[in-house]
């Protein structure tokens, strides 16, 4: 019964786990792995700006409500810092559209002088390449199926430690028993 219920429980979580690792082999190879993508879908690279300084740069709250007012129900993510005086300023939002929560795939690029808007990406209007490379981190971390999702994930990333543990404590008890014959 309990080599049984090892077994039962190792090939539940294979799916999960097979997931798991697969997008976080993707994560981890982000170059080679959008190349072979490109390979099978239409895929874009994502743009850079650059600007001329002109002035004080203006402050990051005015920056990031204009880029809430060009979208319009979009939520701030995160903000690439300048590095140098003529790059842009990048914004990563997620736009009511995109169906995980904590993770934003589009991006905005700012003129951190005037504060004009130099480009945008949308993942939404973007190829099926992009669109399909867009839903790793939220697959990896379970964002974009919900809460519950997210708690599976939890629960299942526990299951290898259990698996080992059984599988010791399996071995452990037929070594202990005598050989038949």
């Amino acid at each position: 019964l309990c080599w049984d219920l090892h077994r039962l429980a190792g090939v539940s979580v294979l799916p999960v786990l097979c997931l798991c690792a697969l997008t976080g082999i993707v994560m981890v190879f982000a170059k080679p792995s959008a190349a072979l993508v490109g390979t099978m879908l239409d895929t874009r690279t994502l743009p850079s700006y650059s600007v001329t300084p002109d002035g004080t740069p203006l402050p990051l709250d005015e920056l990031a409500q204009r880029a809430l007012q060009h979208w319009p129900g979009s939520t701030l993510k995160r903000v690439y810092l300048r590095q140098e005086p003529q790059d842009s300023l990048r914004l990563t939002l997620r736009r009511p559209e995109e169906v995980w929560r904590n993770h934003g795939a589009s991006h905005l690029w700012l003129n951190p002088y005037s504060g004009a808007v130099l480009g945008e990406w949308a993942v939404s209007q973007q190829p099926a390449g992009n669109r399909l490379l867009a839903w790793i981190f939220p697959l990896h971390n379970g964002d974009a199926l919900g809460l519950w999702a997210r708690c599976l994930w939890i629960l299942v990333g526990i299951f290898p430690t259990v698996l080992f543990a059984s599988g010791v404590w399996l071995w452990w008890c037929r070594r202990k028993r005598p050989l038949r014959r």
